[in-house]
């Protein structure tokens, strides 16, 4: 006898064809969300380097840079343990566990973020280095944000919503950049700085309604 809720016999074939056409979805709509999002990121490079100019876009890119390598370790490995837990979770229907393991999870992240956030501007005090220290400054404005957006991107792929991560973390916060940059005049680093954390975090906010969205219709 076939086990309880497994295709058996001539259902075998229609349910792995639908397996593979869904995969096939997701496939498709990540690979054009992250298209869009290397579009997005070009087209603000191009806009930042002529307003900024090299010296300013060059502040820009180094304290991203570093924002992005240090945001890794603020992220304190949680959006790689979302990835491997949520499925877990939503397949043992634990939605207790997992509301309080995203919980937790925004909580750690937070503080590692701002932890490492306070290291890069005490360096950023240390360092003589005018332009070094500038871009330290500049960089611990971006880790929180950039460390949000990892967890909330691991999120939503354990949650079967990789495009969704990747809508807002590739292309979100460089189209607000770029919006910003048409509309105003970004005259320094720091004013780029600003626009593309509070994209970040905009980003961060409406990931958190998709993911507690796709909870509430599993349960």
């Amino acid at each position: 006898m076939p086990r309880e809720g497994r295709p058996a016999g001539s259902e075998v074939l229609p349910y792995a064809q639908g397996a593979l056409a869904g995969l096939g979805r997701r496939l498709s709509t990540s690979f054009l969300a992250a298209v869009i999002g290397r579009l997005m990121q070009l087209a603000m490079t191009v806009l930042l380097a002529r307003q900024l100019g090299t010296t300013g876009y060059g502040a820009f890119a180094f304290a991203l840079g570093v924002a992005t390598i240090s945001a890794q370790v603020g992220s304190l490995g949680w959006p790689a343990l979302a990835m491997r837990s949520l499925p877990r979770l939503m397949v043992e229907h634990e939605f207790g566990l997992l509301r309080g393991f995203l919980r937790m999870g925004v909580l750690a992240v937070a503080a590692g973020g701002l932890a490492v956030a306070f290291g890069l501007w005490w360096a950023s005090r240390v360092i003589s280095q005018s332009e070094t220290a500038a871009g330290l400054e500049l960089a611990a404005i971006l880790v929180l944000p950039m460390a949000m957006r990892l967890l909330r991107r691991g999120e939503l792929a354990g949650l079967h919503r990789p495009a969704s991560g990747l809508v807002f973390d590739e292309v979100f916060a460089p189209a607000v950049v770029v919006a910003a940059a048409l509309v105003v005049q970004l005259g320094n680093a720091g004013d780029v700085a600003m626009v593309y954390a509070a994209g970040r975090f905009v980003g961060i906010a409406i990931a958190s309604v998709v993911v507690s969205r796709v909870i509430a219709r599993e349960t």
